[in-house]
C-alpha cells in the first residue's frame, strides 16, 4: 500500500532536467540520494503517444499539491520513500475482521435477546445509541492504529455485519 498522506517535500525533491545536468549547480549529496529521471508533467512523454503518465490524485495528495492528477515519476517516489524509511503499511485482511466482528455481533446480541424483554422505552433508546457508538470508536481507534504503528484495519463492512447483528435485538416489540 502506498502512503499518499505524506506531504511530497517529505517525500521528495522535485528538479528539472537542466538543474540536474548543470554543473555550476550544487546539489547536496547526490551521491547518497535516489534520483529518479521521469516525465513529470510534460505531455508529450508518457505511456503512449498522446497519453501522459498521469493519474488522479488521491484526496491527500490534491490537499498537499493542489494538482488533480499524480505522475508516475511521483508514485515512484513514493514508492521508494516507503521501502527505504521502512513506512511500510500492514492491512488487516477484511474477512478476519469481518468474521471477529460477527463473532463479537452475535454474542452481544444474544445477550441483549436474554435482557431487552423487561427494559423500557428510555433503556432500549439508550442501548441502540450505545452500540452505534461502538462503530464509530473502532472506526477512530483504527484511523490512530493507522498513524502510529502503519496498520490498516477495514471499517465498513465490519461495522455493517456488527451492527446487523445487534441493531434488531434492541427493538422493543409491542405485545399490547
Amino acid at each position: 500500500m502506498i502512503d499518499f498522506s505524506l506531504p511530497p517535500d517529505r517525500v521528495y525533491e522535485r528538479i528539472s532536467a537542466w538543474q540536474l545536468l548543470d554543473s555550476s549547480v550544487t546539489l547536496p549529496l547526490l551521491s547518497q540520494q535516489v534520483v529518479w529521471v521521469a516525465a513529470g508533467s510534460d505531455e508529450r512523454m508518457g505511456i503512449a503517444n498522446g497519453q501522459p503518465d498521469r493519474f488522479a490524485s488521491p484526496s491527500a495528495t490534491h490537499f498537499w499539491t493542489g494538482q488533480p492528477w499524480l505522475t508516475g515519476g511521483e508514485t515512484l517516489a513514493y514508492m521508494t520513500h516507503h521501502l527505504l524509511s521502512r513506512h511500510l503499511i500492514l492491512p488487516i485482511p477484511d474477512a478476519w475482521m469481518i468474521a471477529l466482528t460477527a463473532l463479537i455481533g452475535k454474542a452481544i446480541a444474544l445477550l441483549l435477546r436474554r435482557h431487552s424483554a423487561r427494559w423500557s422505552l428510555a433503556h432500549h433508546l439508550q442501548v441502540s445509541s450505545m452500540l452505534i457508538g461502538i462503530p464509530i470508536v473502532y472506526g477512530a481507534i483504527g484511523l490512530q492504529l493507522y498513524i502510529s504503528v502503519a496498520l490498516s484495519f477495514p471499517w465498513l463492512f465490519p461495522s455493517l455485519v456488527f451492527l446487523a447483528y445487534v441493531l434488531p435485538q434492541t427493538r422493543r416489540e409491542n405485545h399490547d
